[in-house]
């Protein structure tokens, strides 16, 4: 079990496993969300992540689609 949170503390989670491998994605468009040189990523089948609180707090961002799919979205705690 792994349990996790946002920052300030108000988006909570947990997950029993993952499904691998953790990601370091370089993308023009991960590097500018993120403010750093790369993203992180770590995938999680949906049925094994559990959001425990703050729900009304996840806010998610859709960039259009450049020259071809797919399109980058995001989610992050407001």
């Amino acid at each position: 079990m792994t349990r996790g949170s946002c920052l300030c503390g108000n988006v909570t989670f947990e997950f029993d496993r993952s499904a691998g491998p953790f990601e370091l994605c370089q993308c023009s468009r991960c590097r500018k969300a993120s403010g750093s040189a790369f993203a992180a990523g770590l995938w999680v089948p949906r049925a094994d992540f559990r959001l425990l609180s703050g729900r009304e707090w996840v806010a998610r961002f859709e960039a259009p689609v450049r020259e071809s799919p797919p399109g980058y979205q995001t989610s992050f705690c407001r």
